[in-house]
Formats: C-alpha cells, structure tokens, sequence
C-alpha cells in the first residue's frame, strides 16, 4: 500500500468541492494527500482507509454544513475515519467552510473531541492566506522536495548521481504508449493517464437528469434572438469533467508539447472541433477493454447538457453565469491561461464554464427545435458548431444562456481557435434524430 502523509475526510454531499480542491493544491505543491476519489486503489475499502488514516500524519476534516449530520449512525464513514484518527492520536486539523454553524448537540463520544480542536476557517476571498496557515501553522507533514533538501551532503549528492544516472538512461516517453485506467469515485469517474513517468488525471462529476427550461429567461443586457423560443427539455443522467482538459492532460494524451509558458495545470486553448473527437476517441479506444459502464462513452456535450450543466442541474441555478451572477466570482477576467480551480464552482462542483476559453460542443448551430424535448441534439447540418461559455476577454458571451459558434475546419483565423478548449462529458452515446 503507498504511504501518505496526509488524509482529507469530508462528507460528499456538501464538501466534496472544497476537499477536491484543497487536494489538488496539496499535491501541487508536493505533499503525499490521500483523497479516496483521486488514490483509492482496488482493495478491500475499509482497510484501505484505516491503514491510511494509521500511517497518515495528519488528518484534515472538512467541516462543510451537513458534515456531522449522520455521524450518530455507527456505519458512517465520516464518522469512521474520525474516531480512528483519534483513537490513534492523529493530528487532526478541522477547516471550517463558510456554511458550517454549529456541532451537532448529539455527537457520539468516540469523536466528541472534534469540539474541542483548533481549526481554521475556509476563506474564498483570502484563499491563499488560509492555505499558508494551513501549511505554516498546522500541518505537521512536509512536501516531499523539503524531505529531499534536509538529508545529510553525502546522500544528498548520491541521491544526485543516481538522478543523473536515470535521466540519461530513463525510457523515451515518445515511445510509450499512452495508458488509461478509468477509476469509480464516491461523487464521479476518475480518469488517470499514464506515459511513460508522466502521470495527469482529470475528474468526471455526476450530472442528475432532469427537465429545465432551455433558453431565454433573463440576461444582462439586449434579448439575443437566438436564445428563443424558450422551450422545455429532459435529460439523461452524465458525468462531465470538472475542468476543461489542461495543458498537462492534453500532452499525455497527444504527445504535443505544451503552449508556450502555460503552466500544466492551465486550460488547452488552441482546440480545434476535430482535436476535441480526437480525444474523446482517444479516450474510448483506451478504456473499451475495461469500460465499467456498459453503453456510455466519452464525447462532446450536446449544447443542451452544457446549458443545464452550467445553470446548476438540479439545482436550477439562475444566475448570468456558471455559478453566480457575478464574472469577478466566477471567471479570472482578462487571462487565457490561469491555473484551474482559482475561481468558485458552481453547486454541481463545475468549474470556469464561464469566461477563459469556449468550449466546443456537439450541435451544428442552427435555431432551436422546440419540439424535441428528449435529449436534443440539434439541427441535421449546418455550417458552423456550438461552442458555449464565453472566453478572458468577452463577459457578455460568457453568460450560460449565449450561444456562439466556430468553424469545425481549419477555415477560421488561428486566433479565432486560440480562445476555444474542450470539456468533454461521459454519457450515453448521442442519437441523432432524422
């Protein structure tokens, strides 16, 4: 079993978000952090956690509103961890997010102590001062670069000799072949790429099905006469990927190298529609011999998934963009290549659906055909393809309910592709309609 210094506990209807999140930061900056969605392996499920939680060094709660809520039932996960983090003495450190009140007046004696232990509060406006007290005051763990620094000058310079040693007899990554293992995950699908000794992955959240009103309902400014007629739609479950695919992603993926200076965990831009079919056929090639959901596969998201993805779902979100009606809050203004995830998610934990980049969809452009109500697709043909969700430099395209379009070809002016990237879903194969 791989050793990991830190284990992040939360509940998955209201803090899966925020745990994601703060992981993905940890890793980043080279901590060992397990997160049962991104390093749970096949093994027996709760052994896995407690032999976790009992090499672990610390462990983060995160204390979203209805973390506590079921931990009166004794077979409650949350519950679980945490009394074992404490009958082991862990360091145990709780986050607070913004919607927490209160503990629960009934919390079972195994983790009544969770009252009494100095935590820190979640803060979105002032993230990167919460995260370096988390670092500096609270956790115990060390990224795995200072573990490497503090060993004595005559390891040090054998641990750099071997380095060298390997770098010039390490494999060509050019010539393994891409390898993708498709995970279940507690909220979605996980997808881990492997070439060579690069590793990426990216995570497909659940989208519940459902029926919502496409089209015009409100927006900032003029009515578009595109967005009409306002017609009613029903959707099939899907999982869509929380991110549009990053720089680190695509190069796994292609072999290409990445955009200039934008960082691996930066969106892909520069996407044409038929690099997007590339890579979902990609996906799907990878994963036919071990597909676990018979009759779903990657793809585009028809325009009708993107709009109700980006409105919330089930939630019926109603804001002017993909998760507030605020741009500031949701889209990092004036910049095409910021890191994911520095902006809010909407509540289905979608994140930048709106501004940085647009993103291709599946439909030809064409009006709305109102009478198909059951998984819509589009018109026959066309010229031009759906692309939805605005781009750095355009807050008015980047409401949920604006419709654009793009050449599918190489047509189109290069920069014209430049502010276009790529979300792909995991659904059920699309049916055209004749």
């Amino acid at each position: 079993m791989k050793r990991y210094d830190i284990f992040i506990s939360y509940r998955r209807e209201d803090g899966s978000v925020a745990a994601r999140s703060l992981y993905d930061r940890l890793k980043r900056d080279g901590y060992n952090v397990f997160l049962d969605v991104a390093s749970m392996t096949r093994c027996e499920f709760d052994k896995q956690i407690k032999g976790t939680i009992e090499a672990c060094k610390d462990f983060i709660l995160i204390l979203s509103k209805k973390a506590l809520n079921e931990t009166t039932n004794q077979e409650d996960w949350v519950r679980e961890e945490l009394a074992y983090a404490i009958e082991k003495g862990k360091n145990i450190i709780p986050v607070f997010l913004p919607d927490f009140e209160n503990f629960p007046q009934n919390l079972p004696s195994g983790i009544s102590a969770i009252r009494t232990i100095n935590g820190l509060t979640y803060n979105h406006t002032y993230s990167a001062n919460y995260y370096n007290s988390l670092k500096d005051d609270f956790l115990i763990s060390k990224p795995k670069t200072h573990r490497i620094l503090i060993g004595s000058g005559i390891i040090g310079a054998i641990i750099l000799l071997a380095s060298v040693f390997a770098y010039w007899h390490r494999p060509n990554p050019v010539t393994k072949e891409i390898r993708v293992t498709l995970l279940k995950a507690k909220d979605g699908w996980l997808v881990q790429l492997e070439r060579g000794t690069s590793r990426d992955s990216f995570h497909f959240v659940k989208v519940d099905g459902g029926e919502f009103m496409m089209g015009i309902g409100r927006n900032s400014g003029e009515r578009r006469e595109d967005e009409s007629p306002r017609h009613k739609v029903l959707l099939d479950d899907f999982w869509m990927m929380d991110t549009k695919i990053t720089e680190g992603a695509w190069h796994l993926l292609t072999n290409e190298t990445r955009h200039g200076d934008n960082a691996l965990n930066s969106p892909r831009y520069g996407v044409k529609y038929k690099d997007a079919l590339a890579i979902a056929r990609c996906l799907n090639d990878k994963i036919k011999d071990n597909n676990q959901v018979v009759g779903f596969e990657f793809r585009l998201p028809t325009e009708a998934e993107w709009e109700y993805a980006a409105r919330g779902g089930v939630y019926h979100e109603n804001y002017l963009y993909c998760g507030s009606d605020s741009f500031e809050a949701v889209a990092p203004i004036g910049n095409y290549k910021p890191e994911v995830k520095t902006k809010s998610p909407n509540k289905l934990g979608l994140y930048d659906m709106s501004g940085v980049l647009y993103e291709w969809c599946y439909d030809w452009y064409g009006s709305y055909d109102s009478l198909c109500t059951k998984n819509p697709t589009g018109p026959l043909s066309g010229q031009k393809r759906i692309v939805r969700g605005g781009s750095y430099n355009d807050k008015e395209r980047s409401e949920v309910l604006n419709r654009s379009s793009r050449l599918p070809e190489d047509e189109m002016d290069e920069k014209e592709y430049n502010r276009c990237g790529l979300r792909l879903v995991f659904g059920r194969p699309i049916k055209i309609r004749k």
